[in-house]
Formats: C-alpha cells, sequence, structure tokens
C-alpha cells in the first residue's frame, strides 16, 4: 500500500455544499413532476438515477465502512464500483474475483500497522469487502484502508468497545433511521461526522424501495445512490456503525412471508431474499449476518463494558401480530364524555402469534393450579407447624436435588436419545448445552493453546471445590479456576474446562467443555474431528424455576460466546485455520436442561491448532 493515506472521504466543493444550480433543480422538479402524474408519489429508481448528478469516481466509490465493534475488534467494508450507477448494479466490475488488502494501523498515516490482511471480493457478491478483524486493544481508536487493483481507499476510522469488565463514564452515539434519499445531502450526517463518536447505531430504513426494485441489480442500484452522498460516506468513514433493517429496505409494512400488498409468498421470499444480498453488501455487517436467501439473522448483541448492553432486534420476523385494533379512550371536554380514536392496521393473520399466545396462557394456568396444590398440601401444614420454615428448606431441598432429578432421569432414559444429536447431557439426561465448536489437535496442543490464549482450567467439581464456589459466589471473590458442572457427551462428562472469569467474580464467566471423540467416530456428514466442544457465557447466577435449583443462568446468544473462544485462540497465535461448516446443524431456539434460553445459527467451526512445535502446515481433510 502506498505511504500516504487519502483523506476519509473527499469534501463537497464550495457549489455543491450551497443550493442546488438551476439544471439540477429542474432535474429534480421534472422527476417529481412526472412521478406525480402518474400517481406514484415518489420517483422510481430508474428515474432518482438519471437524475443524479454526482457519481463518485475509482474503484472505492462507495467509500469505506466499520461496524459491530468488540472489545478486540470490528468489521471493515468496503465495495468494489469503479462506476456505481452502471447498468446491471455490477459497479463497472468485471466478472473476476479480485484480491483486497486492508490495513489497521494505531495512527493516520499508517507508520504503525497493528494488523493487515487479504479479502477476496467476488462477482457473487457485487465485489463487496467484510473483513472481520480481531486481536486490537480494548476502547482505542484504530485507522483502515483498503487497497485493489492499483488504488487505495479513503481512511477509515474505528473504536473498539470497552473491554468486558470495564467500567467506563460515558458512551457517545447517535441514531439515524428513516433516511429517504432526498437529493443525497443529509445534513445530520453532515453535523454528525464533525463529533466525538463512540458509534452510530441505524435503526432501519436505510434505503427506501421503488416501485421498480425487485432483483438484486436493483437494490445495488438503489444502496450505491445513496452511497453517493458524501455526507453519508463520511458518517461511515468516521465511526463504527451497528445497523438492523426495518420494512423499507424490502417492502413497506412487510412482515414474514406477507408483504404489503399480500403478492404470492413466493415472489415476495424472491423479493427479500434480492434486499437482504444488497443490504448485506452495502453495510459493514459480520459472517453472521450472511443472509441465505430470504432469512437473515439480523439479531444480535453487543456489549461495552459494564455501561451498556445493546441488543439489536429483529421487528420483522413471522409471529409478529398482523392484525391489530387499537382503541385510545379519552375524556372530553364537554360533560365528561368519552371519546373514542380507534387505529386499524390490517396486514393478514399469524397462525404462529396465535399458538404462541395459547400456549403461554396453557403454562400460566398450570402454574397457578400447579401453586395452588402445593399451597393447600404443603405450604398450609408447615405454616400451622413453628418450624415451617426449617421445613419448607427441607422440602425444597428434597424435591429441587433428589425428586426431581430422578423423575428427569427416568422420563429422560425413556424419551432422550442417547446418540449424538449436537447438544449434551445434564446428568439428569436432559439436553444441555449445544455442542458448537468442534477442535483438531492432541490434548497437549489444546492445553497449551487455551493456556495461550487466557483460559484457566476449571477444577474438578468436588464437594470442597462446590462449597469454594459457593463461598466465593456469595462473597463475590475471585475464583479463577472455579469448576463447572459435568454435561455429558459420548456418555461421560467432559474431558477438559476451561473458563475466563469477569470482573473477577465466578458468577460472570466465559467457559467451554471439551469431549475427546472415539477413535473411528466421524460427525454427521462424515466430518472427522478429535475434540467436540461446549462453549456458553454465564452470565448471573440465580433460581431456576425449570429445576428448583440454584445454578449458573447463561447467556442466550450462544455464538457470541463461540466467535470469542475461536477469536482469543486466533489472537494467541494458537491456530492453523479454522474451518466453518455453515449450516452444519439448524439454527434454533430453545432451552437447555437448567431451562436458559438459547439460540444459534447453527455454523460449526473445526479449528485446527499449531503443532506442539509451533510450525504450521496445511490443515489435514475436514
Amino acid at each position: 500500500m502506498t505511504p500516504d493515506p487519502q483523506p476519509c472521504d473527499p469534501q463537497p466543493t464550495d457549489g455543491q455544499q450551497g443550493l442546488l444550480d438551476r439544471r439540477r433543480f429542474v432535474q429534480l422538479a421534472g422527476v417529481g413532476a412526472a412521478a406525480t402524474a402518474v400517481g406514484l408519489g415518489a420517483p422510481t429508481l430508474r428515474e432518482s438515477l438519471a437524475a443524479a448528478s454526482v457519481r463518485p469516481e475509482g474503484t472505492f466509490s462507495l467509500g469505506v465502512a466499520s461496524g459491530d465493534p468488540l472489545a478486540d475488534g470490528v468489521v471493515l467494508w468496503t465495495r468494489l464500483a469503479p462506476d456505481p450507477l452502471a447498468a446491471h448494479g455490477h459497479g463497472g466490475m468485471p466478472d473476476d474475483p479480485v484480491a483486497v488488502r486492508w490495513e489497521v494501523a494505531d495512527d493516520a498515516s499508517f507508520r504503525r500497522v497493528v494488523r493487515r490482511g487479504m479479502e477476496r471480493a467476488d462477482f457473487t457478491s457485487g465485489h463487496a469487502v467484510h473483513a472481520e478483524v480481531s486481536g486490537l486493544a480494548p476502547g482505542r481508536d484504530y485507522y483502515y484502508r483498503f487497497a485493489a487493483d492499483g488504488e487505495t481507499s479513503p481512511v477509515g476510522r474505528t473504536r473498539t468497545a470497552p473491554a468486558p469488565g470495564a467500567r467506563p463514564d460515558s458512551l457517545r452515539f447517535a441514531f439515524a433511521s428513516c433516511q429517504s434519499w432526498a437529493g443525497g445531502r443529509y445534513a445530520a450526517y453532515r453535523t454528525m461526522a464533525e463529533e466525538d463518536l463512540d458509534l452510530v447505531v441505524h435503526l432501519g430504513d436505510y434505503v427506501y424501495e421503488r416501485s421498480d426494485t425487485r432483483t438484486v441489480s436493483d437494490f445495488r442500484l438503489l444502496h450505491a445512490l445513496y452511497k453517493t452522498s458524501p455526507d453519508l460516506r463520511a458518517a461511515h468513514a468516521a465511526f463504527p456503525f451497528v445497523v438492523v433493517f426495518d420494512d423499507h429496505e424490502v417492502d413497506n409494512d412487510w412482515a414474514g412471508d406477507v408483504s404489503q400488498d399480500n403478492e404470492p409468498v413466493e415472489s415476495f421470499r424472491a423479493l427479500r431474499a434480492a434486499a437482504f444480498q444488497a443490504y448485506y453488501e452495502h453495510l459493514p455487517l459480520r459472517r453472521a449476518q450472511v443472509p441465505r436467501g430470504p432469512e437473515m439473522r439480523i439479531h444480535r448483541r453487543l456489549t461495552y463494558g459494564r455501561l451498556l448492553e445493546l441488543n439489536v432486534l429483529d421487528t420483522r420476523p413471522p409471529a409478529v401480530v398482523r392484525d391489530w385494533t387499537l382503541v385510545f379512550t379519552t375524556p372530553t371536554a364537554r360533560d365528561g364524555e368519552m371519546a373514542q380514536t380507534t387505529v386499524r392496521r390490517s396486514r393478514g393473520r399469524s397462525a404462529t402469534t396465535v399458538v404462541w399466545l395459547l400456549t403461554r396462557l396453557a403454562r400460566v394456568l398450570v402454574v397457578l393450579v400447579s401453586g395452588w396444590v402445593v399451597h393447600r398440601l404443603v405450604v398450609t401444614p408447615l405454616v400451622e407447624d413453628e418450624d415451617w420454615i426449617a421445613g419448607f428448606l427441607v422440602l425444597w431441598l428434597v424435591v429441587a436435588y433428589v425428586v426431581l432429578p430422578r423423575l428427569q432421569r427416568l422420563l429422560a432414559r425413556a424419551y432422550v436419545p442417547d446418540y449424538f444429536v449436537g447438544r449434551t447431557r445434564t446428568g439428569e439426561g436432559l439436553l444441555g448445552d449445544p455442542v458448537n465448536l468442534a477442535v483438531m489437535g492432541q490434548e497437549v496442543e489444546l492445553l497449551r493453546a487455551m493456556s495461550d490464549a487466557g483460559w484457566t482450567r476449571a477444577d474438578e467439581l468436588t464437594w470442597r471445590t462446590g462449597l469454594h464456589l459457593l463461598r466465593c459466589t456469595i462473597l463475590r471473590r475471585t475464583y479463577p479456576a472455579a469448576p463447572v458442572s459435568p454435561l455429558f457427551v459420548f456418555t461421560r462428562r467432559q474431558d477438559l474446562a476451561f473458563e475466563q472469569e469477569i470482573a473477577g467474580k465466578p458468577s460472570r464467566r466465559h467457559h467451554v467443555r471439551f469431549w475427546q471423540c472415539p477413535e473411528g467416530w466421524y460427525m454427521p456428514g462424515g466430518l472427522r474431528v478429535e475434540w467436540v466442544g461446549a462453549g456458553t457465557y454465564d452470565r448471573s447466577v440465580g433460581f431456576s424455576m425449570f429445576t428448583l435449583q440454584i445454578t449458573h443462568k447463561i447467556g442466550e446468544d450462544i455464538d457470541l460466546e463461540r466467535d470469542h473462544i475461536v477469536r482469543t485462540l486466533e489472537r494467541a497465535g494458537a491456530v492453523r485455520s479454522v474451518h466453518w461448516v455453515e449450516n452444519y446443524f439448524s439454527g434454533y431456539h430453545t432451552r437447555n436442561g437448567g431451562g436458559d434460553a438459547i439460540s444459534t445459527d447453527g455454523n460449526l467451526p473445526v479449528i485446527h491448532l499449531n503443532h506442539p512445535s509451533g510450525t504450521t502446515g496445511p490443515p489435514p481433510d475436514a
């Protein structure tokens, strides 16, 4: 790369910053009049493209961006498009793939480069580039740039999140939404780019669909049209963005497989697939957000130390209630009469929502009836006894730790399969945490790799270590090698367990269990690995309504923990390669044996560890 970086983004000229010139005004006025005449209310995409007077040039005409900052890294984005508004939405690029280099540095002059790498930009993905960078320091500013075809991109600036246990005093962020195209000038973004922000959160409606946006090429051109705004490019280059779609990225007021005009499901799914692909191609999103046809996993969670947990939600799933009526009753000024304002919205019914609601109501009813039975048969006799508190504790201990485990073990033996299904099993035989890692390497390599990556091997769970863990949890004292509960794969408990304590408290920790695979054993599909692992994050200690026991409560998105484990190993230089098997398991939302909700995209990383000597070579066949 050239030693002299370009500025973050070319600034608008004085003429661009001022009022629209006469020719530009006539163009826009003509487009608006034509749209009104045919009743569209907005110009078509083709009319907007024809009226666009600003066409950025160069391989990196659409700018650069960063997003989804973690404590140790970010994702970097660009798209190669020397002619961004060229017909067919290819950005003026040939069909051939292009190698794109990237660099991350401590300084804007790139004298202290801390990370560099290369990504492949393919024709099928619009020559978009998504580089997931790890190994950075928390809470730091970094500068980045790309190079391809003899050109160097503008320089972008990004900022990593604070360390997981840090307590920052404040967080400065801006949010944006509903940025309908109106001449390509976003004064808010121009002002935003001059601020000192930690991040920008975009809440949706990044683009607005047109009457003639149907294909991937159409949506690529729509996104490229928005990116011709120098103010939007400047904001992207200045701060990391966290983005989520709403409705207009696809179709007004859509949800699930139902469009605004109730078009055939297959037709709308094709439209959604095209819109999602273009959306991913033009924004700094991670591998977990790669669309799979008409489906895209947009929900995720980011943290800023102990100050903020940012939950990014998907508001367009099939279970969204699509028919509703709201009645607002308010007093009027005349004789205390009541006025009613009724708002109706009808977009087709969702049977999924009805089933979900009835299921929840049935569960509540069962709990209430069970509570009444327990009160009549157990609590009332105990209260009449002077030692009712001691009696209640004894009853709870017997039920939670003797009766229920035996009952669960009996039922699990009859109904839960004992062969490998991608889930661990608890001591009672219930389905536990998902298997979300696989490793190729010897035990000595795994032990050294985890140690180099900052993981502590967990103590075996005994009466002594269990009591010590309980004491440290109550007193909030550190226990870096705290034991983890036994889970079972291959009908045996874990062979190795590791953890990373958070903020010196054993109640919050990263942890992972490993089982060595039997000789000659293959995963479903013929995948050969030497270890399988289950990694989850303990977020707190609490009472489980599922088992009635005091236990660790895990974070729902186990993919975050899976990716954290992979990143720590990569950062420690303990990995030769990581082979991702996409859709190995079906992505699902369910619960583990303790009743904690869990979700995953179903992707499985196969981690090839370095040899003990530290030499590297080609990875063995997966």
